[in-house]
């Protein structure tokens, strides 16, 4: 019997193409099996007529260390049997060379407690150089996803995200702040121009990601003390690989990934005016004073 695991990668952002990668990565791990290296090079128009600084190059990112790749990938995927990975798979039920096949999204529920893991796994394949700096001090990472995201007000478009306004960043990071008690360092991650997010960047101590490319910002907004997170699972990811609270726009939380007694106690979803939750609060001065 041989039994490998393959991701298929969805035609999507990091954070959607992440969750089959993620559940494979565990699954061998966990059966000491082989991964099949995943396809990461996929053309993307959309970013270049946007004039996006991340062209989304991802197979540029990352190495295929440990992963079988060139002839023997092929080989395997052409001559083995397929089964598609399900939580019922049973290992005594594959027969000869079968490969089993993960594309499954939002799959945080099986992903739960092993952000550890997933971290260094993530950071085991990229490539050195797009390995963000340790931080060195706590920052508030406002996580602003524009891109391919239709702009507020947009008539309804079936399978279309919108953006949040920035008017909604800036007044949670204030907030975050007040909570605080000081103006600590805040980091804007975001897909869009400087024009674009220039109100934040108008805020006091506040810059700019220095890095261009989607898998260092993600590891480095894991490390941030709070995130202020977009409508995206780009953002869910920063919050769940660093365990990073998280304060969200109403109706833009899929899922809470912080490991925190009482749902969204850790991430709540925030109007302006009103005041944060009393555990959120205390994760803020606890996570910004130290």
């Amino acid at each position: 019997m041989s039994v490998y695991g393959y991701p298929v990668l969805p035609r999507a952002g990091l954070g959607n193409m992440l969750f089959p990668w993620a559940d494979c990565h565990l699954w061998c791990r966990d059966h000491g099996l082989m991964m099949i290296a995943p396809a990461w090079r996929t053309f993307r128009l959309g970013p270049f007529l946007r004039g996006e600084q991340d062209r989304r190059q991802y197979h540029k990112l990352f190495t295929a260390a440990g992963q079988m790749t060139g002839p023997e990938k092929w080989f395997r995927l052409l001559t083995s049997r397929r089964v598609r990975f399900s939580e019922s798979l049973e290992l005594s039920a594959c027969r000869g060379s079968t490969v089993v096949v993960f594309n499954s999204l939002e799959i945080f529920h099986r992903l739960a407690g092993r952000q550890k893991e997933l971290r260094e796994g993530l950071r085991a394949m990229t490539r050195p150089e797009y390995l963000p700096a340790p931080r060195s001090r706590p920052t508030i990472g406002v996580h602003v996803r524009l891109g391919d995201y239709l702009p507020p007000g947009s008539p309804p478009t079936p399978g279309c995200h919108y953006r949040l306004e920035l008017s909604w960043y800036r007044e949670a990071l204030r907030e975050v702040r007040r909570v605080a008690g000081s103006e600590v360092d805040a980091v804007v991650f975001s897909d869009g121009t400087d024009d674009e997010v220039r109100e934040l960047l108008s805020e006091e101590n506040v810059t700019r990601s220095p890095y261009r490319s989607a898998v260092t910002d993600l590891l480095a907004l894991a490390e941030s003390s709070i995130i202020i997170a977009s409508c995206s699972t780009f953002s869910m990811w920063g919050s769940f690989l660093g365990q990073v609270p998280a304060i969200w726009h109403p109706g833009s939380r899929f899922r809470c990934v912080v490991a925190a007694e009482g749902p969204g106690g850790l991430e709540p979803e925030w109007r302006p005016s009103t005041p944060l939750s009393a555990p959120f609060a205390a994760a803020v001065r606890a996570r910004v004073l130290t």
